[in-house]
């Protein structure tokens, strides 16, 4: 049975389960409090710990963003027993150096625009929970930070968490992006 005492899940098991994944679902809160999920293609930026994706300024989830900043980012590859929840707060960042740095040639797709379409944003999700299925054992296991004291994780939902974590998290979610450019499965509208 996996650990919680800070030494498993390790960095190293968490990065391995997020190779791969062209395509994640974002849950944002809608008004009134029903969530909304929508398939989006992540990508890494170097070295901050985020996940970022590119989005369209007018598109609801930006306006769900604004209204309650908490979402939930998920990983899913059945074939692989793959299952990763990523919990966060999003911000909307309105920075063209941003959005051109973010750019891949994958996002012509839902932007044909281009990256110098106006109406381009980047999603930020700064990541504060980070848990995945054990296939193996039939649990989910939360990450915690190296070092923590056993049984931490419960922790992690309170204030400064982010900032607990955020070491791990850069190590989870950078590197490299060494995706080949095949065509993704259609998300169906990584932009709404």
């Amino acid at each position: 049975m996996p650990k919680n005492d800070g030494t498993d899940p390790s960095p190293t098991r968490l990065r391995k389960l997020l190779k791969g994944f062209r395509v994640a679902m974002l849950t944002t809160v809608a008004p009134g409090g029903s969530l909304r999920s929508r398939p989006m293609v992540p990508v890494k930026a170097q070295g901050d710990g985020d996940v970022w994706f590119l989005t369209r300024a007018a598109t609801p989830k930006v306006g769900e963003v604004q209204e309650n900043e908490r979402v939930n980012v998920g990983y899913v590859a059945p074939k692989g027993g793959r299952y990763v929840s990523l919990s966060g707060t999003a911000t909307v960042v309105k920075d063209r150096q941003r959005v051109q740095e973010l750019w891949r040639k994958r996002h012509r797709r839902w932007f044909p625009a281009g990256k110098q379409d106006p109406e381009l944003v980047a999603l930020r999700v700064r990541v504060d929970r980070a848990e995945y299925w054990d296939d193996p054992t039939g649990q989910m296991v939360g990450l915690e930070p190296a070092g923590s004291a056993p049984g931490a994780n419960a922790a992690n939902d309170g204030p400064g968490a982010a900032a607990r974590i955020a070491d791990a998290m850069k190590a989870l979610v950078t590197g490299s992006e060494e995706h080949s450019e095949e065509k993704p499965p259609n998300p169906g509208g990584a932009q709404g």
